[in-house]
């Protein structure tokens, strides 16, 4: 059973996807994903070669370009739709969980993918480690301020250990449109963070700004790679709340 076999990954595990998972409705949101799986055999195996190619040279590369160890446990696993890649915790150790199910839903199986997946999640990590103190993030306003700032680091952590700006998300003109709209899209988001309105519609694959999806994960890229040019990597990782307030401003109006 999944029950069984969760467990086995860690006793932990089962109780950390449960709860992450309660905002779904499992019956029409889970199963029908997870009765998929049987008929993908295939392009599981290409996953997870995709995923032993992606890990390889992984801890050379990050000390090449980023000079830093980063302790971390990737865990390769079937979920309850809880998303492609997260960052959380099992125990006292820091961990990158990677869920089969949803990374075949959205078809990212193959190496370039995969490596930008899992890129993406060390690029938190990094972030985390390189930080000297914790922030606080409680009210809607620092939660959207935070979210680009944090996602815009972990793209561009990315994007330069792939040594080009990748997007998973550029399919169907989507980068194209994104450059195209970059400014409606960052004087839109300020907007919406200064009366308080949900910044949603800009992250997840589920929600969409005239079509096109994670949107706000280009204009944190943008963002990173603007802040890069005026600030060292430790400094980036180090802005406080008010700072990268003034700095998003600041971007939109560049």
């Amino acid at each position: 059973s999944w029950e069984s076999y969760i467990q086995y990954i860690h006793p932990n595990a089962r109780n950390l996807i449960e709860t992450d998972s309660q905002c779904y409705d499992y019956e029409k949101e889970i199963v029908p994903i997870l009765n998929a799986i049987p008929d993908n055999y295939d392009r599981m195996e290409i996953l997870h070669n995709s995923f032993c190619m992606a890990t390889a040279n992984l801890i050379r590369e990050i000390r090449k370009k980023f000079h830093v160890e980063l302790d971390v446990t990737i865990i390769l696993y079937v979920g309850l739709c809880n998303g492609a890649g997260w960052v959380t915790k099992l125990g006292d150790k820091k961990v990158i969980m990677l869920g089969m199910e949803k990374i075949l839903e959205l078809n990212w199986i193959d190496e370039i993918s995969m490596i930008g997946l899992i890129y993406h999640e060390l690029g938190h990590i990094w972030h985390y480690a390189g930080r000297h103190t914790e922030t606080v993030i409680k009210s809607p306003f620092s939660k959207s301020v935070w979210q680009i700032y944090a996602e815009g680091i972990a793209m561009y952590f990315e994007q330069v250990l792939l040594g080009r700006k990748f997007y998973h998300q550029d399919k169907n003109g989507w980068l194209y449109w994104c450059e195209e709209h970059k400014n409606v899209l960052i004087v839109n988001y300020i907007r919406k963070v200064e009366i308080g309105e949900s910044i949603q519609d800009y992250f997840g694959d589920w929600c969409n700004i005239d079509g096109y999806s994670d949107t706000g994960y280009y204009l944190g890229a943008e963002f990173a790679w603007a802040l890069s040019e005026k600030y060292n990597n430790l400094e980036i990782l180090n802005l406080q709340l008010n700072e990268v307030w003034q700095e998003l401003k600041e971007f939109a109006l560049a």
